[in-house]
């Protein structure tokens, strides 16, 4: 599948498994749900998560996967995460502000 397939979801944990060789995305898929402590249909449920939806993963679970990605957390994510500095901040009076920010 290619990238473009996946820009719609929240996270880019699918695209990095189908990165992998086929024994160790057909390991990965059954094994990190394991070692994350959650059913096998969680996580899949977790892969297709489309951006804008409230669902998502818990911080603590996305730290486990970042690690065994070998990236950040921001790098599984396929939204751009807002960076608002103090200046930016005192001005945050607006609707328009907040919607400039990906704020809601």
């Amino acid at each position: 599948m290619s990238k473009s397939n996946h820009l719609g979801r929240k996270y880019s944990i699918l695209e990095k498994l189908e990165k992998m060789s086929l024994e160790q995305y057909r390991v990965s898929k059954n094994k990190l749900p394991v070692a994350l402590g959650v059913a096998k249909v969680t996580f899949k449920k977790w892969l297709y998560i489309k951006k804008g939806e409230k669902a998502g993963i818990p911080l603590e679970k996305l730290r486990i996967i970042a690690g065994y990605f070998n990236v950040t957390i921001e790098d599984l994510m396929n939204e751009e995460i807002p960076v608002i500095n103090y200046e930016q901040l005192k001005k945050l009076d607006t609707l328009e502000s907040k919607q400039k920010f990906g704020l809601k």
